[in-house]
């Protein structure tokens, strides 16, 4: 009687313990994937942060040649009136 209550906690205990062990490889490798989404994610919006660096560099530029512009018209005017 003792012998088969230790085989059946034996056997209770080892399928027990894989099924943690399994879970957690699981849950382990689940994790890992979600790390390289995230990873990669960082990388797209860190190369959309770059793209609006550019937009926004281009964008100073003409600001600064309408300015220019206008500053021009406004003076040549006042030149001739």
């Amino acid at each position: 009687m003792d012998g088969a209550l230790i085989a059946t906690i034996i056997t209770s205990s080892i399928a027990v313990g894989g099924a943690i062990g399994g879970g957690f490889w699981k849950l382990g490798r689940a994790i890992g994937r979600l790390e390289g989404k995230v990873e990669g994610l960082d990388a797209r919006m860190h190369s959309y942060e770059k793209q609006l660096e550019g937009f926004d560099t281009r964008i100073d530029r003409l600001d600064k040649r309408i300015n220019g512009f206008l500053d021009s018209s406004v003076k040549q005017e006042r030149k001739e009136g």
